[in-house]
């Protein structure tokens, strides 16, 4: 039970975090294509880096900690 309640807390974290992933890709593209970052190259570019370290973070969270639990 515990185990299965554990795997349930992770699922469900895991899932809130794609979303939110998702979520700032979106913005990301929007705001660079669409919008006027074009003109605003520094914002863009530390948009891209946070992405960047974020999808970084991810995998290395993901490798550490899933890689714990089997």
């Amino acid at each position: 039970m515990r185990k299965t309640l554990l795997f349930l807390l992770i699922l469900t974290g895991a899932a809130g975090i794609l979303f939110s992933y998702f979520t700032l890709l979106a913005d990301w593209v929007n705001t660079y294509f669409i919008d006027m970052n074009s003109h605003n190259y520094l914002k863009a570019i530390l948009e891209s880096a946070v992405l960047l370290m974020y999808i970084y973070s991810g995998i290395k969270f993901f490798n550490r900690h899933v890689g714990s639990l089997r």
